[in-house]
């Protein structure tokens, strides 16, 4: 497995990110940045905490599908496998029991931790979805079967996949026992 992990920004708390990045760069072979919004050249510079960071993205908000594709598409025309999404504010509890679960039971479009909460044994189930942030997907997989929908900025991206995995005879795996600390956002209204 050759793993690539990857950040969509949009005006992260640079601090935090610093945190939550460390919990994981050590396990995978490049992280990239994707810039959603501008930073600046100092946020920048205090983020490259490891010769893995590559920042990708001019600033413009495509949302979470183009960049994710854009991503995807990257990675396998440099021989990643595999590739680890994260969103800018999710925290690991044991990152270690995920990706040795992964790696010793591969095969499955995507793989993703519980959220907020965790039980004490590591076991995989079958779902029909699971969110973007903390998955494992094997790219190839993700690309035969066409990717994220383009025309979804944020919204239904997670649902959606889910569908296009399960008519395409793909698996995704809820490993239990590890946990992602996520905080979702909220809708406001115009």
């Amino acid at each position: 497995m050759k793993l690539a992990s990857c950040a969509i920004l949009y005006n992260p708390d640079i601090e935090e990110l610093e945190i939550n990045i460390r919990e994981y760069i050590d396990n995978v072979e490049i992280l990239i940045l994707w810039l959603n919004s501008t930073l600046s050249d100092e946020q920048k510079k205090h983020l490259l905490i490891d010769s893995k960071i590559v920042f990708m993205g001019d600033g413009t908000n495509v949302g979470i599908s183009y960049a994710l594709n854009a991503i995807f598409n990257w990675c396998i025309s440099n021989s990643y496998t595999h590739i680890l999404t994260m969103d800018q504010d999710s925290r690991w509890i044991n990152f270690d029991g995920f990706l040795n679960y992964v790696k010793m039971n591969g095969g499955y479009i995507q793989y993703g931790p519980q959220i907020n909460k965790c039980n004490s044994v590591i076991c995989g189930k079958k779902v029909d979805f699971l969110i973007t942030s903390g998955s494992i997907f094997n790219i190839s997989k993700v690309l035969k079967i066409g990717g994220f929908r383009k025309d979804f900025f944020v919204d239904g991206i997670d649902i959606d996949f889910g569908y296009k995995a399960k008519i395409n005879n793909e698996q995704i795996i809820l490993v239990s026992g590890v946990c992602l600390e996520q905080q979702f956002g909220t809708r406001k209204s115009l």
